[in-house]
């Protein structure tokens, strides 16, 4: 089966072909691909590609498949997901009736195959956020299109759309239960501990609003003159500050000024307490990034790159604890 490269977005790591380095293993040959292709209706299978980025930590892959009818987006996900690509297809489908800029998701919802459960997206002409200049960023009004986005999603809400709930509280145990798979780690322990000082500091809680929840300038797609929302799985009420925490720590990862996305963080004493709330999770947040590159530290690479790439690695640990000392005077500088 030809395999085709579709252009990918810039590599966070530099000066290494960081894609060598994704050791997730991929179980779907030709065969199975064609089998799928047939079972959404989408035409004769040309070729496919598998997303490889280094970058990416959970367990499901995305690849891009070209039929006799186009070009799709095929993401493969655990069987164990099925009930949230079911709400995701919905979603979907609700937001697009509103006109809100989201890929159509094929129908069925999700397909089991052998290894996998398998949804399809429509293949959108659009690039990560973050490949694009700031001064084409700043022209696309990317705060004004994720309010918009929010408030769509307030009103299906009101129509009665069920979604799931997590408090900011919730959302600062989560973060702090993925560290336990490093108690060994005496630096991650110290950065740990920093964090959860500043949080005992921070407001109890905060109001819940329907949003994204995977907000990043990953899941934010954009051409000359759409801006499209992706990776809608986790969609439920939650508070505002987690929300801006992750876009903000996204933009720093990937090396991008937040300034381009307009204003984020609020002004004057009266907003004091979500200020705090966001300095904690964005903490929080660079926490998680820094477990992320302790994980790909411990895993045994092999090749003539792999004193380029630990060192790359590990220079992303450490501006993910300068980030930590003072993350709204980082972010706003």
């Amino acid at each position: 089966m030809k395999r085709t490269g579709i252009p990918a977005g810039r590599p966070v790591l530099i000066n290494v072909d960081a894609k060598r380095f994704d050791l997730r293993r991929f179980h779907c040959p030709g065969s199975e691909m064609k089998s799928i292709c047939k079972a959404f209706g989408l035409g004769i299978l040309r070729s496919f590609e598998p997303e490889k980025n280094v970058r990416i930590s959970h367990s499901n892959f995305l690849v891009y498949a070209e039929t006799s009818r186009g070009r799709y987006a095929l993401k493969f996900h655990p069987h164990s997901s099925a009930n949230l690509h079911q709400h995701e297809h919905l979603l979907h489908r609700l937001l697009r009736q509103k006109g809100v800029r989201v890929p159509r998701m094929f129908s069925p919802p999700c397909l089991p195959f052998k290894h996998y459960l398998v949804t399809c997206h429509e293949w959108l002409d659009a690039v990560p956020l973050y490949g694009l200049p700031v001064s084409r960023i700043r022209g696309l009004r990317i705060t004004e299109a994720i309010q918009s986005f929010s408030r769509s999603l307030r009103l299906l809400a009101q129509e009665g759309l069920a979604l799931r709930r997590q408090s900011f509280v919730e959302k600062v145990r989560q973060l702090k239960d993925a560290s336990k798979a490093y108690k060994g780690n005496t630096c991650a322990k110290g950065l740990l501990d920093d964090c959860f000082k500043v949080f005992r500091d921070a407001p109890a809680d905060f109001s819940l609003v329907p949003l994204h929840a995977d907000l990043s300038v990953s899941n934010i797609l954009c051409n000359d003159r759409e801006v499209f929302f992706i990776d809608l799985t986790h969609v439920r009420y939650a508070c505002f500050q987690t929300e801006m925490a992750n876009l903000l720590t996204s933009c720093f990862v990937q090396e991008m000024p937040s300034s381009a996305l307009g204003r984020i963080l609020p002004s004057g004493e009266e907003n004091a307490p979500w200020k705090k709330a966001i300095a904690v999770l964005v903490r929080l947040e660079a926490f998680g990034e820094f477990l992320k590159d302790a994980h790909r530290l411990e895993k045994a690479y092999r090749g003539k790159e792999t004193v380029v790439f630990r060192r790359e690695l590990l220079r992303h640990q450490k501006k993910m604890e300068y980030l930590m000392k003072d993350p709204l005077a980082v972010l706003s500088s």
